[in-house]
This record gives C-alpha cells, sequence and structure tokens, in this order.
C-alpha cells in the first residue's frame, strides 16, 4: 500500500510525538507525513486506539502527562522494533510471528491464573496483529522503510 498525499507525493511511516491539550505527549505514535509539504495524519490503523486513549486522558488532565504508544499498541510496537532492528519485509513478518507466539504463552498464564482483566487484554493484542491487511500495510511499509 502506498499512501499519497493529496499533494501528490508519497507519504513515509514514522514514529512521532502527539501532544493532546499541550498537557500530553505520546511517543512512538505512528504517523503518515509527508516530506514535501509537511502534511501529517494518524496511521489509520492505529487511530481507533489513539482516539480511546485520548478520552481515558481527558480525565487526567491538566496533570503533565508522558506515555509510549508502543506500550499500548501492538502496531506501533512492531513499527518500533523494525526501526530498531531496521528489519526488512522478512524481518517484519518474524517480529509479528515472536509477538504473537509471546502474548499467546501469555494468554495461557492468564487463563491459568484465572485473571479475566489479563486475558481480554492480551486478546485485544491479539486481535491487533491478526489482522492480515495490517500486517500487509506494515510489510508494504517496511519495503520503502519505517522513518523516525
Amino acid at each position: 500500500m502506498d499512501k499519497r498525499c493529496s499533494c501528490g507525493h508519497q507519504m513515509e511511516l514514522k514514529l512521532s510525538t502527539v501532544v493532546f491539550k499541550k498537557n500530553a505527549e505520546i511517543e512512538n505514535v505512528p504517523v503518515l507525513i509527508c516530506d514535501t509539504c509537511n502534511h501529517s495524519e494518524i496511521f489509520p490503523p492505529v487511530k481507533p486506539c489513539l482516539v480511546s486513549l485520548l478520552g481515558r486522558l481527558k480525565a487526567l488532565l491538566p496533570e503533565k502527562i508522558h506515555l509510549r504508544f508502543d506500550e499500548r499498541n501492538e502496531i506501533a510496537r512492531i513499527i518500533q522494533l523494525q526501526q530498531k532492528q531496521e528489519a526488512g519485509v522478512e524481518g517484519v513478518r518474524r517480529l509479528i510471528e515472536e509477538r504473537i507466539n509471546e502474548l499467546l504463552d501469555m494468554l495461557l498464564l492468564a487463563r491459568s491464573l484465572e485473571d479475566q482483566e489479563w486475558v481480554d487484554d492480551i486478546q485485544q493484542k491479539l486481535v491487533q496483529l491478526t489482522d492480515k491487511t495490517l500486517a500487509a500495510v506494515i510489510i508494504s511499509f517496511s519495503r520503502n522503510r519505517i522513518n523516525r
């Protein structure tokens, strides 16, 4: 999937810091950025998760808040790992597989402890990673190298 900006140029997937209401900083948010006209938009697959997080943060403001989105969203986590390891397409596939296996192991433990909240959290993370369309999008962007 190649994303073009309204100006016609290619957009790049980058991890960026999003500032919300001047007091909340959220690091490592996947953002599509056009280097030509500086237009940016939140990476569509992570937008619902970010909107949900921002809704929960409203209750905490005006406290100063600093969060890492890659600790709350599996897609952001994979992109961040891909960037660190400079993984290509096969590397991204491997990262996704490894994370799914890790989450499945945690799911077994959570179920054995009968911790339903933890089970629900892990299941939500697995859904984020097992969406084949989403995996294809990440792999496509990794071909063009994800930047920071």
